[in-house]
């Protein structure tokens, strides 16, 4: 993702973050298997269930995720990509 030039949405029922990029006109997958899950990327995969809300932190680091049917609250390193849980 390129610092505030892109928009992240969820896509609930195909249980991935999405990045548009204006840009170059694309939509790519940023994160997600595409099944439901819970899944981390320590555990070789990462999955979300119905991932309702995004908030990114104020530097841009983090992405917050609402992961609805797994009752978390998801945080991304954006760069690296890896998953935790609060």
């Amino acid at each position: 993702m390129h610092e505030y030039d892109d928009l992240i949405f969820s896509k609930l029922i195909i249980w991935q973050i999405k990045v548009i990029d204006p840009s170059k006109k694309t939509c790519e997958t940023f994160l997600g298997t595409g099944k439901p899950g819970g899944l981390s990327s320590e555990e070789g995969g990462i999955q979300f269930d119905e991932p309702g809300g995004l908030c990114v932190s104020p530097d841009g680091q983090f992405l917050y995720v609402a992961d609805t049917n797994n009752h978390a609250i998801r945080v991304i390193d954006v760069k690296t990509k890896t998953v935790s849980q609060v």
